[in-house]
């Protein structure tokens, strides 16, 4: 929580594609050989996926348990999440697959928390305690990540096209890519019904998160291009 600031100082951003996530993307553009950057985002992102999952089920514990609607299509999306129910299509096991792909080691995985950059473990806290915190932390959480996905999977899966990896290994993204439009959708009209409903002081609960959430999702990205081009000169050094 951050006390002490004025509503307006604030106010999301309109989009939550960070400048670190454009500068990455624009990076990996201009890369020779992008498959050693890839390696370090995948482990990275790797752990992220995980924790998310664990994180998201926590939503369950907070709504209103007479608010059927939206468990039900909370339930189905950790469900999805969890691959509907069978073990090979759970989300991360095929992120998995795009990790083998470009040269991860998966008996390194997960990588243990120390492991993983500052960033990413920063932003999976946050999700962890919004989607564990008051409704409207869990909400601003639960929105701010569907959003989100919206804003990343679509870019980077094109950009991973014209890097020529196989199709069948994009399965992660171009799933993401799909089925994370549906999913905005519905946590809007979540969202909306639930702020309809809010104090003052809940609504400021809840743009204070999505701004926290900001912040992270920013230092996110801009950690995991530091540790690509960390990866990327040390190669060429030696």
């Amino acid at each position: 929580m951050v006390s002490g600031l004025q509503l307006s100082s604030l106010t999301p951003t309109p989009s939550r594609t960070t400048q670190n996530e454009i500068k990455w993307l624009e990076w990996m553009k201009q890369q020779d050989d992008p498959f050693p950057a890839l390696k370090v985002f995948s482990e990275n992102y790797h752990y992220f996926s995980i924790n998310q999952a664990v994180s998201f089920s926590r939503l369950l514990t907070v709504v209103n348990p007479y608010d059927r609607e939206s468990l039900v299509f909370m339930a189905d999306m950790l469900h999805q999440e969890l691959g509907g129910g069978q073990q090979d299509r759970v989300h991360s096991v095929i992120f998995e697959r795009f990790a083998k792909a470009v040269g991860v080691d998966l008996s390194k995985l997960p990588l243990a928390a120390d492991q993983v950059v500052e960033g990413v473990r920063w932003y999976a806290c946050e999700l962890d305690k919004g989607f564990g915190g008051s409704l409207p932390c869990a909400l601003a959480t639960y929105q701010f990540v569907e959003g989100s996905g919206v804003d990343t999977y679509a870019p980077l899966l094109d950009i991973l096209r014209d890097m020529g990896i196989a199709e069948d290994d994009l399965e992660f993204f171009t799933l993401h890519a799909e089925v994370e439009i549906d999913h905005t959708a519905i946590a809007a009209n979540i969202v909306k019904r639930a702020r309809e409903t809010f104090t003052p002081e809940e609504n400021q609960i809840f743009d204070t998160q999505k701004w926290l959430l900001q912040r992270a999702w920013e230092q996110f990205w801009g950690d995991i291009l530091l540790a690509c081009q960390r990866e990327t000169s040390s190669l060429v050094a030696n």
